[in-house]
């Protein structure tokens, strides 16, 4: 029986939880590599994956921790193929040598870096916020508040990676990434395109010289970033002329919407988190 995360039919409706949502954002975006280590609550994204990886020709792997999994897909990525890795907060802890040198480097192929964080410790031994590890790695974050942004800016994240040329953090939350929800699906594109590695060393090869000169490109990237993040339809605005407005993102923003009279207050929704888009606040 063919998995319903294999459905092509754009415009239709599945039932997903957000780690499914994420791995139909993969597949829609034409993945090739999806490396993982498995941890509550990203597990099932991998899992979805492996089972769908035969039809769309992905190679699907558990790799032995979350650093060889960042490597796998960086290297993937640097060969010009799209790739996604997935893992829980902690991991990302584990994954950090490589995930901070990434932002130097950049990366040619689209790269998604899915992490699930687990506020109240539902399965983790600490609660993190990876909103922080964005800010601390100059990587861009994409917040997803419910399935359907997971897999709507899954599948973003990897057109947005390859205009700035750098790794895409999507976040989700233990209620997201478990959280079940009809979402609509879109058509599953195919790429056809030369895989082939750049041996340009003082691209890839982050010795202090080079570091130093791949640190002033990270900075243009960013300013690019902070247009894109400015200028994105997962900020939304719900201007109902009050003078008290709410600012949220992720799970957080509905929590609020679903205990206040939201007729009340204005609202802005915060999806595209980091850069921040400081203008869509003001």
């Amino acid at each position: 029986m063919e998995s319903k995360i294999a459905i092509d039919e754009p415009g239709s409706f599945l039932l997903l939880n957000g780690d499914e949502a994420v791995a139909r954002g993969a597949i829609e975006a034409c993945v090739k590599v999806a490396a993982s280590y498995p941890g509550t609550p990203a597990t099932e994204i991998l899992e979805t994956l492996a089972e769908v990886a035969k039809i769309f020709g992905i190679h699907a792997e558990w790799s032995v921790n979350e650093i060889v999994a960042m490597e796998v897909a960086a290297g993937t990525s640097m060969a010009s193929a799209r790739a996604i890795v997935s893992m829980k907060h902690v991991g990302l802890n584990v994954a950090a040598d490589a995930a901070m040198t990434l932002a130097y480097t950049g990366v040619d192929g689209g790269m998604v870096i899915a992490v699930c964080d687990d506020p109240s410790m539902h399965s983790s031994q600490n609660e993190q916020d990876t909103r922080y590890f964005a800010v601390h790695s100059n990587l861009p974050l994409l917040d997803a508040a419910n399935p359907q942004e997971a897999l709507d800016m899954t599948r973003e994240a990897f057109e947005i990676s390859e205009e700035l040329k750098l790794p895409i953090i999507v976040r989700l939350t233990t209620r997201v990434a478990h959280g079940k929800a009809r979402v609509k699906i879109k058509e599953i594109t195919k790429i056809s395109r030369k895989t082939e590695f750049d041996k340009n060393s003082a691209r890839w090869v982050m010795v202090p010289s080079n570091a130093m000169k791949q640190h002033r490109v990270l900075k243009e990237r960013l300013e690019k970033a902070t247009e894109l993040a400015n200028s994105s339809k997962f900020n939304v605005i719900e201007d109902n002329g009050k003078e008290i407005g709410i600012i949220g993102s992720g799970i957080g923003y509905y929590y609020a919407r679903s205990i206040l009279d939201t007729s009340q207050f204005s609202w802005l929704k915060l999806g595209f988190v980091y850069p921040f888009p400081t203008e869509v606040v003001k």
